[in-house]
């Protein structure tokens, strides 16, 4: 062989032994079949290197809308085949499937997930139509979480993941808390109860109806709105 055609074998095997742990973009068809593409372009394309902090947001990413849909039985082939990796870089970037599912969990039930919720509502409205397309919002948003709160409920049970659930669940709260305060705040010379006190009536309301009953048998947003605000509105005859 020459010394041509050595240097270049030496050069393939360095390249090999360097990228070996490098993922590839899943690029094939259904059932496991090389794609089209692949067949033109190689095996795979080679994913761009992500800091890991970024590989595991987009991990996270990737995980929420299948968690929505299969709750605590989505499994990592879903969540790598869902990412375009393999399934060792899950566990490259979260210590295990576990801990992938509790992140998830946490941004989709957590604080984030629910800063945007009231950001549609029309401040020009009177008090009972806001309220009312308040909780058009929360609803939808709720449901939209799927099963979401089942695996909120299996990490409450689990030792290891108690603590970072329930604070995310708390801060949760306490941020739609806020967002109701601040929406029914410029009409509380209405209210003969405190905002805050109206507000978490409101909250359990919408709660206790979304996860109560189906979306054909809960409560309408103008229910849920009359129930409150015939509730809680000064009366004419109270002065």
């Amino acid at each position: 062989m020459s010394e041509r055609s050595l240097i270049t074998l030496r050069h393939v095997r360095q390249t090999v032994d360097t990228d070996s742990d490098t993922d590839t973009e899943a690029d094939t068809a259904p059932g496991g079949a090389p794609s089209e593409t692949a067949t033109r372009e190689g095996r795979g394309r080679r994913v761009a290197p992500m800091a890991p902090e970024d590989r595991r947001a987009a991990l996270v990413e990737a995980t929420l809308p299948l968690l929505c849909e299969h709750g605590m039985a989505v499994t990592t082939r879903q969540i790598a085949e869902a990412a375009g990796v393999a399934e060792g870089t899950i566990f490259r970037a979260f210590p295990d499937k576990n801990s992938l599912l509790l992140a998830t969990a946490i941004r989709g039930i957590g604080p984030d997930g629910d800063r945007p919720v009231l950001s549609g509502v029309d401040a020009g409205l009177d008090l009972r139509d806001r309220l009312a397309q308040a909780i058009d919002l929360f609803t939808t948003g709720m449901r939209s979480r799927g099963r979401l709160p089942e695996v909120a409920q299996a990490m409450m049970a689990n030792p290891d993941a108690r603590d970072e659930m329930f604070a995310a669940l708390s801060l949760s709260r306490q941020r739609a808390l806020e967002a109701v305060v601040r929406l029914l705040e410029p009409d509380a010379h209405r209210l003969r109860l405190t905002v805050p006190q109206a507000a978490r009536i409101v909250l359990v309301l919408i709660f206790s109806s979304t996860r109560m009953f189906d979306e054909s048998d809960a409560l309408t947003s103008h229910e849920l709105t009359a129930v409150v605000l015939d509730g809680v509105l000064l009366r004419p005859d109270n002065g």
